[in-house]
């Protein structure tokens, strides 16, 4: 017994003595097991894209270099973007980005201008990384997570109520986004605005465009792109919702501050095109509409409240002569909508009666005319 034993026991330690090799060997293949403070090859997803890269203490061009950044470096992108943009030029091209915070290979975490680097992944597209960061510098973290909701949304909405819930988010993210690009149009008050017509390629179904003679960017719906997604989905509801918004933008269905019952005739102002039938049309359309689904409900009431602020406006200007102003006025009170509350009603009809002393409440008539 004890002479058979000898060669198995001598078996099993060879045995032992290969294991432990082997996994001597499997612990220098992954040396990132036993070093967890060196930062991860994989995790460098920036490069450094300029000659001298600056590593700096704060997110500004005074602030302390804390290292020297060769081309080519590789970055940790850390996910912080300033609040607020440099203007810096490189050679004779000027740019105004934010700044990045970023961590080196050696695991010093600080920030770099956004224009000094760029994705370490080949085929990388480089300009949406650079816009992307430039939308949350200006917009923030808290409304630039709403955009990405709303884009999610946008994509996979094919069902009626998705749709209108798309489209109230839109709403709610332009009420969100247009006093930050305020106040990013304003920050330039002493030189031209940056080029920001791109921004809309970000967010569906909206179009940016300057107004206040050229001084701010603001968000417009374009209704085609809504009743495009419209008719995809099963239901005629929404093609019926957007097809109206589009009726009441006709130069190119896209929103702006002055709809088809009013026309543009200076910058800041215009004429009301009562008598031409296309306020009775328009809110005939809604009646119909809001008694059929209650999935654009909200929106539609909003249109009529519109329409009637505008057209019980004081200091009205019609463009039509006064019979045909009051020819129309009097069959939108006398079809007696469900639509209208006890309050629009009350305004129509007060309205209706300043008609007939118009001087004395400042309204004109024919101003088609010159009058």
């Amino acid at each position: 017994m004890k002479k058979n034993a000898l060669p198995f026991l001598e078996g099993f330690l060879f045995f032992c003595l290969l294991l432990i090799v082997a996994c001597g060997s499997e612990t220098e293949e992954n040396p990132e097991v036993d070093a967890p403070q060196e930062t991860s090859v994989m995790a460098m997803d920036l490069k450094v894209v300029v000659p001298n890269g600056r590593l700096r203490a704060a997110p500004d061009p005074q602030a302390k270099v804390i290292r020297q950044l060769n081309k080519w470096a590789s970055l940790q992108d850390l996910g912080e973007v300033s609040r607020h943009t440099t203007q810096i030029s490189f050679g004779a091209e000027k740019f105004d980005e934010p700044w990045l915070e970023v961590q080196d290979s050696t695991g010093q975490s600080g920030w770099i201008y956004a224009r000094e680097v760029a994705p370490a992944l080949s085929g990388a597209d480089l300009q949406e990384f650079r816009r992307s960061k430039l939308l949350r510098s200006i917009f923030g973290d808290a409304a630039y997570l709403k955009l990405e909701t709303y884009r999610e949304n946008w994509q996979q909405a094919v069902s009626e109520k998705a749709i209108a819930e798309t489209y109230r988010l839109g709403l709610s993210l332009r009420d969100t986004l247009v006093p930050m690009l305020e106040n990013k149009s304003h920050s330039y008050d002493t030189g031209p605005l940056p080029d920001l017509f791109w921004i809309d390629n970000f967010i569906p179904a909206y179009v940016t465009q300057l107004v206040a003679e050229g001084t701010v960017y603001y968000l417009f719906n374009d209704y085609k792109q809504w009743l495009k997604m419209a008719r995809k989905s099963p239901g005629k509801q929404d093609d019926r919702f957007f097809s109206l918004l589009a009726r009441c933008y006709p130069q190119d269905s896209i929103e702006y501050f002055y709809p088809a019952w009013e026309l543009q005739t200076w910058d800041y102002g215009g004429h009301h095109l009562l008598g031409r039938g296309i306020t009775y049309d328009i809110l005939a359309e809604i009646e119909q509409l809001e008694s059929r689904t209650p999935l654009f409900s909200r929106a539609l009431l909003q249109l009529k409240d519109q329409i009637l602020a505008d057209l019980t406006q004081p200091n009205i200007h019609f463009w039509e002569p006064d019979t045909l102003v009051k020819q129309e006025l009097d069959s939108i009170i006398q079809a007696n909508w469900s639509i209208f509350t006890a309050t629009d009603r009350v305004a129509l009809d007060t309205r209706r009666l300043q008609l007939d002393s118009a001087v004395v409440h400042g309204i004109g008539f024919n101003a088609r005319a010159g009058e």
